[in-house]
């Protein structure tokens, strides 16, 4: 299912009750509107994530790591690389 078919069906106002979302193993994912879904990264974000960790050399692990994340949940994925950063950042300092 689309991102933005997602986006919409949890953005309708009258969608106040539990739904089922199919997944890719045929099976049905049953959330609630007010529940955060974890998408995974398209291809546009993984290049954006990957243009964020470039800023600095980061160890490999945590480059594979990141997309790793990002193949399951694109915004834990920007997280963990975000706090990675300001980790690095704080140590130069």
């Amino acid at each position: 299912m689309s991102r933005a078919l997602l986006e919409h069906i949890f953005n309708y106002s009258e969608c106040n009750q539990e739904m089922a979302l199919p997944t890719t193993d045929g099976n049905l994912l049953v959330v609630s509107n007010d529940q955060d879904i974890a998408l995974p990264a398209t291809d546009e974000e993984l290049v954006l994530l990957t243009e964020k960790l470039l800023e600095v050399e980061v160890p490999t692990n945590v480059f594979f790591q990141a997309i790793a994340i990002a193949a399951y949940d694109y915004a834990s994925a920007f997280r963990y690389a975000d706090n990675f950063l300001n980790s690095f950042k704080k140590a130069e300092i």
